[in-house]
């Protein structure tokens, strides 16, 4: 075997490491990824459509949403029960 058979052996073991449809998802946004999986989203939506009569889900077009922040954490016992509030004034009720 020479080195130009074994080089073209090789690239071929490389290429069949990950199934073409996989390496379709993991592409970066420029090559296309989005309209593979906005797809999957409008296919799910028309069965849902179809089993239902009426649409039951969201269509998915719109769940790439890029935030500069992480959300909010979920609101505490402590900051809505009531505890923390200022104390009313109880001069104006003694003034009536």
């Amino acid at each position: 075997m020479d080195q130009s058979e074994h080089h073209r052996l090789a690239c071929l073991r490389r290429c069949r490491l990950v199934f073409p449809p996989a390496r379709l998802a993991f592409m970066p946004p420029l090559l296309g990824v989005y309209v593979f999986t906005d797809w999957l989203a409008i296919a799910a939506t028309d069965w849902c459509f179809r089993l239902h009569g009426r649409l039951i889900m969201l269509p998915l077009l719109g769940v790439y949403v890029f935030t500069d922040r992480p959300p909010h954490p979920p609101l505490t016992a402590t900051t809505t029960d009531g505890h923390h509030r200022l104390p009313l004034p109880t001069g104006y009720a003694a003034a009536d």
